[in-house]
């Protein structure tokens, strides 16, 4: 069975300055400028990442961010994108998440991780060999405690009894959570916690499609309807021009096209310099005219089942100020209010 639904749209913020993070201060005003933006322009979402130890100021603290963006709005979902959830107690990971929705009045999104970078597991004194089942302990305390009612916990890395999670959310019966996975065991792992899958930016669409097969196959296993989010990194032009863009974003793609093994890089392709972005963007990025951009996002949920999609305006230099500005104001103008029904198979019901 399919069910027909609206494809919304969420925004991934950019939270870095290259090289050492001289101009951070500058650029988190930006980017509180920029929620508001993205608010006005008919965004669902916005979202913030994580990573830690960073040079170039990459923020390593989403839910304290996701509040001082709540201040700011007053309608938009405010969440992260992702949080790596074993690095944190999930007892003050919970108390963190039900202040952020209470402050937003109901609004928290929160998308979580397993994390792969070895330092920083190293960092917080954790073994990287343990983040499948710690990821595991902290999702099923932290959706117990954002129900906001009393529980017991005994596990291999944490133990409660009678803990309650103070103050309870807005939300009832709690905040949404999203678990990212690159991965068909993750994909597993959030069908089997009967959680949205969130699926990364960079994998082409061909890629995901087993992992969401995989996903949906193992929520109509465990009895729950299952939900998919997209992210993909992405430009919007009138024109279809990326010339305010590519520059930005070469670099941070072949990072990850380098260091991700199953990300291959074109073979011709020694350095970023070398990287066209006629060779990566097909079936992985969202880039041209706003009628080219609103097709393939229609095109890419479809052939997953999303019924949401997350769009990275930036690469880790920008695009900053009135360019990227514009281009969400653009996106919102002409994707987002263009609208379009996607087909999201549907599992089974709850």
């Amino acid at each position: 069975m399919s069910t027909a639904v609206d494809l919304r749209h969420g925004l991934l913020l950019n939270t870095q300055d290259p090289p050492a993070g001289a101009a951070i201060p500058q650029r988190w005003q930006e980017l509180l400028v920029l929620a508001g933006v993205a608010e006005e322009a008919g965004f669902e979402s916005v979202h913030l990442p994580e990573h830690h130890g960073r040079d170039d100021g990459f923020l390593p603290q989403p839910l304290v961010a996701c509040a001082a963006l709540a201040a700011r709005t007053s309608r938009i979902l405010i969440g992260t994108g992702i949080s790596v959830a074993p690095l944190r107690h999930p007892i003050h990971l919970a108390e963190e998440a039900a202040v952020v929705d209470v402050l937003s009045n109901g609004r928290l999104v929160l998308a979580l991780g397993i994390g792969d970078h070895r330092p920083e597991y190293e960092l917080f004194g954790l073994d990287i060999a343990t983040q499948a089942r710690r990821f595991d302990e902290c999702l099923t305390v932290l959706l117990r405690g954002l129900t906001g009612e009393r529980f017991s916990f005994e596990g291999r890395y944490y133990r409660f009894r009678d803990a309650a999670i103070r103050p309870v959310p807005v939300q009832r019966p709690r905040p949404d959570v999203w678990v990212g996975a690159m991965s068909r065991a993750g994909a597993r792992r959030a069908a089997r916690f009967g959680l949205p899958l969130y699926l990364d930016p960079l994998t082409t669409v061909t890629e995901l499609e087993p992992l969401a097969a995989e996903y949906r196959a193992e929520c109509a296993r465990h009895g729950h309807a299952g939900r998919i989010v997209l992210s993909r990194w992405g430009w919007v032009d009138e024109d279809g021009r990326v010339d305010k863009w590519w520059p930005h974003v070469r670099l941070a793609l072949w990072a990850y096209l380098v260091e991700i093994p199953r990300m291959a890089a074109p073979e011709a392709a020694t350095s970023a310099d070398d990287l066209d972005l006629a060779s990566v963007a097909p079936d992985r990025l969202l880039v041209g005219t706003p009628g080219e951009v609103a097709r393939t996002a229609r095109d890419f949920a479809e052939r997953l089942g999303a019924d949401r999609l997350v769009v990275k305006l930036q690469g880790a230099s920008g695009p900053w100020g009135a360019s990227l500005e514009q281009a969400i104001r653009l996106y919102g103008r002409s994707v987002i209010s263009a609208g379009g029904r996607t087909v999201r198979p549907t599992s089974s019901t709850r």
